[in-house]
């Protein structure tokens, strides 16, 4: 007897939906509610009523309205439609969802909803959705020869203005007497300080860049005969 009561409750809402829609009319929804009364144990009619889908029984003179007893027994609430599924429920009766997953609090309504929800089915609030982190690894296959360079290149032009301008404002250094008297004799001074600083610029943004050029295409070669390394990563899902 309490499956009638379910089923029929089942069916109500499906009908007011498609009536809601559109797709049936209102007395397409009517007579399809007609349908769904029925006698109990006791010998007394029950339907639900068309508008606000409350249960009533039929005492022989009118319609009465009146909780179903199984309605009073604890019932579990699907938090993805709403329907009231009968205690220790597992799979919801109408929606067919899993009742056992975690539940966590709306922060706007306060309802226990369901944790891998978008949005509340109470008050629509928009839930913040948990992102996964998923390991992932990548295999360096070739490395950019002019990028390399290019980048070694610019670790060298900063290192030569360093020690080029330390060159420069230092007078005790005796490898310098070989350079021409013009530029020799600048040290110890400001000007010697960036003359030698962009000496050294050029020179060893020159170095570097060709070593770098060297290295690239060595490694290159080594990761076509035998693959180059694994790099591990990790991306947010």
């Amino acid at each position: 007897m309490m499956d009638k009561f379910r089923q029929a409750e089942k069916i109500y809402k499906e009908l007011k939906e498609k009536r809601d829609r559109g797709e049936i009319t209102k007395q397409e929804f009517i007579t399809e509610l007609q349908k769904l009364m029925f006698k109990d144990e006791e010998g007394r009619f029950w339907a639900l009523g068309t508008t606000s889908g409350k249960w009533h029984y039929y005492d022989g003179s009118k319609w009465i309205p009146a909780e179903p007893s199984y309605q009073k027994e604890t019932t579990v609430v699907c938090p993805y439609c709403g329907f009231e599924n009968p205690e220790n429920s597992v799979i919801c009766i109408k929606c067919e969802k899993n009742l056992k997953k975690n539940l966590v609090i709306c922060p706007r309504c306060g309802k226990e909803i369901m944790e891998d929800l978008k949005t509340c089915p109470y008050c629509d609030y928009t839930l913040e959705t948990k992102k996964e982190t998923k390991e992932i690894y990548l295999r360096i296959s070739k490395i950019r020869e002019l990028g390399f360079a290019f980048f070694l290149g610019g670790a060298g032009l900063i290192l030569g203005i360093v020690f080029g301008a330390l060159i420069g404002v230092l007078s005790s250094l005796p490898f310098v007497d070989i350079l021409p008297e013009a530029i020799s004799s600048t040290r110890g001074h400001f000007l010697g300080a960036i003359v030698f600083g962009g000496g050294g610029a050029i020179l060893g943004f020159l170095s570097f860049s060709v070593a770098g050029l060297l290295i690239s295409l060595f490694l290159n070669f080594i990761f076509f005969l035998f693959g180059g390394p694994k790099v591990n990563a990790f991306i947010e899902d």
